[in-house]
């Protein structure tokens, strides 16, 4: 036991200061850090804020349709007998009415913009759980790989222990072979530990778009949450996918009120100039025109086919946000319990890998009394290796769990970097 504790205490310390050579480095570090790299760097979020500059650009060209519209032509002919003759005409047409149907695709075009942020929204929350899973992942592969190392230092000292007992002929080399294959195989499985930290590292890189350190644990608002009540409420309340489908939904209904104004006539006021050059008697004419102008392509068929579409857009839309309520509560209650069940699991196997640790040092006793084989020391070591490395990958499945629930109840925003969440639509 005694060993052992020393053993923990060199590793905590090499640990230690591999932390502290890190945390001197230029490079930003913890989660905070990462989330905020992220929103800055990542090129999936630049283009989301494209396409919704895009979606408001298209709001202004249906606001122009209030405007003037202006027309100008210039020609040269035969007038009067009198060739070379000049003519320019200028004329504004201006709507005064449109029975709805400008401010309806003007209504169109603005919920446009809130479907296109909702969608960006939705974005940077799967980036944001994307990328403290990325994180959380990295400590993960980090701890198991310290698990790793501790093993292959605990077969190190027990090869080295066989080794000087067969040296003294206490001993037999079977017993050496044996220990030396299980050292191989800590070592084989320390290999692995690192490569998946490796690939952690990369995966989080890949989110961040520049190295951050991940030496930091999650702040302990990310991962202490409260009762499940307040948990369930939160994250349906803050659901961006729920969002993204009320706002499409809204979308649709708008296309309905668009498509029925669709033909409506405009009334507008006409007002034109003709001015006749090079004629010995220049002329012009002013007039003012009210004209109402209406179109019906395929005698109204068309638009009434149109209209059909968009009543079953807008079914199609709330059926989808129905699918998506039932799915996220779905998701939020298998989070909610594999979290459960992994906060029980912490608890036994911190009792097991303890029991096992006394169990390891008095096998090591009873081995030096010749009451245990060293079959029975070797495989008491591979146990307690086995039930750490069980430990670390519980633990961290329940801080994965905990971060995406505390990225679905919103705690990961950081409202100075990123979009506003677009209200709910009434």
């Amino acid at each position: 036991m005694h060993r052992s504790l020393l053993l923990t205490a060199g590793i905590a310390c090499c640990l230690a200061f591999s932390a502290s050579a890190q945390a001197i480095t230029d490079f930003p570090s913890g989660l905070p850090a990462a989330l905020r790299s992220m929103l800055q760097n990542h090129p999936a979020l630049a283009g989301k804020q494209a396409q919704v500059r895009a979606k408001e650009s298209a709001a202004d060209g249906a606001r122009a349709a209030r405007y003037p519209t202006l027309s100008t032509s210039i020609g040269t002919g035969q007038n009067s007998g009198y060739s070379g003759a000049s003519t320019a005409t200028i004329s504004a047409r201006q709507p005064l009415w449109a029975f709805g149907r400008i401010d309806n695709a003007i209504a169109y075009a603005d919920q446009d913009i809130q479907v296109q942020q909702a969608d960006a929204w939705f974005t940077v929350r799967q980036l944001l759980e994307e990328t403290a899973v990325s994180y959380s992942n990295v400590q993960g592969a980090r701890e198991r790989l310290a698990v790793a190392e501790q093993s292959v230092l605990r077969h190190q000292e027990l090869q080295q222990q066989i080794q000087r007992r067969a040296t003294g002929g206490l001993a037999s080399t079977v017993d050496v072979s044996m220990a030396q294959s299980r050292l191989l195989q800590a070592r084989a499985q320390r290999e692995t530990a690192a490569a998946d930290l490796r690939n952690a590292e990369a995966a989080l890189q890949a989110l961040t778009q520049l190295t951050v350190a991940s030496d930091l644990p999650a702040p302990s608002f990310m991962v202490d949450l409260p009762g499940d009540p307040t948990i369930s409420e939160q994250v349906l309340e803050q659901s961006a996918p729920v969002r993204l489908r009320e706002a499409m939904v809204t979308l649709a209904e708008a296309d309905v009120q668009r498509a029925r104004t669709a033909t409506m006539p405009t009334v507008l006021l006409e007002a034109g100039r003709n001015q006749v050059a090079r004629l010995p008697n220049q002329t012009s004419s002013t007039t003012l025109n009210i004209v109402m102008q209406a179109s019906l392509e395929g005698m109204g068929l068309a638009n009434q086919a149109q209209q059909r579409a968009a009543l079953e857009r807008v079914e199609a839309a709330r059926q989808d946000l129905a699918q998506q309520r039932h799915e996220q509560q779905i998701q939020l209650r298998q989070l909610l319990d594999r979290r459960a069940s992994d906060q029980t699991l912490l608890a036994g196997y911190a009792e097991s890998v303890m029991t096992l640790e006394n169990t390891l040092a008095s096998f090591r006793r009873q081995y030096e009394s010749g009451y245990k084989s060293w079959l029975d020391v070797l495989n008491a070591v591979r146990e307690l290796a086995d039930q750490q490395m069980q430990q670390a990958q519980v633990q961290a499945s329940w801080r994965v769990n905990s971060l995406r629930l505390s990225a679905r109840m919103g705690r990961l925003d950081e409202p100075g970097a990123m979009p506003a969440m677009p209200s709910q639509p009434r």
